[in-house]
């Protein structure tokens, strides 16, 4: 699928210099041209498009009070700003921009590539969002015993599968150490398993008894 691009650029030479870059570029866009904030939001809302390039100052207001609406419309966003203003293009990272594009005269030919990279690392983010966000239910829904650790065997969180079973909380446990949550007879063979497979070495399977809110 062509990817489409919303440029917004109130600078009728720099938008065509734009669209030139654009159409001579080895990767194919869809480009819509608007020159103000009010026909931006109403491309937004009409037709979402894969990326949006806003130019930071224009006729009616600054190009940052897109971002918003860019995000509710879930489209990734550069900012283009005039040199001397790297501080307000900072600013506008910050406020959820992906990019930001100073506009010396060779920019026009090298945006067509800088909006590639945008899009690519867009999309690696939402990627990684859903891989995220199917951890987290694999986590909660799972009915095995699961836990986050840190790297010194600290409890951070523990699933739902614990709280039935066992009883505990996460608030309770947060912070003590996994083998405090085993039966004592079997906390030596536990930290003795778990150094193995940090080490990367083989190791059988084991049975260790976990302690219940209960007690043993």
């Amino acid at each position: 699928m062509v990817p489409t691009l919303l440029l917004v650029e109130d600078d009728a030479d720099h938008a065509e210099l734009f669209r030139r870059a654009f159409e001579s570029h080895s990767d194919p866009y869809r480009l819509k041209i608007v020159d103000s904030l009010a026909a931006a939001r109403c491309e937004l809302k009409r037709a979402p498009p894969s990326l949006m390039v806003a130019d930071q100052s224009l006729p009616d207001g600054d190009g940052l009070e897109l971002l918003p609406d860019a995000r509710q419309a879930h489209v990734p966003v550069m900012i283009l700003t005039s040199r001397g203003n790297e501080r307000l293009a900072v600013e506008a990272l910050k406020a959820g921009a992906l990019d930001y594009v100073i506009k010396p005269s060779d920019t026009f030919a090298d945006l067509p590539h800088r909006a590639t990279q945008t899009l690519r690392e867009w999309n690696i983010r939402q990627v990684n969002r859903q891989l995220e966000w199917e951890l987290r239910e694999l986590f909660e829904q799972s009915h095995s015993l699961l836990c986050l650790l840190t790297a010194e065997f600290r409890l951070q969180r523990i699933n739902p599968a614990v709280e039935r079973m066992l009883g505990w909380q996460t608030e309770v446990l947060r912070g003590s150490l996994l083998f405090e949550l085993f039966h004592p007879e079997d906390e030596p063979a536990a930290k003795s398993w778990f150094e193995q497979r940090q080490q990367g070495t083989g190791v059988a399977e084991s049975l260790i008894r976990c302690r219940m809110t209960q007690g043993d």
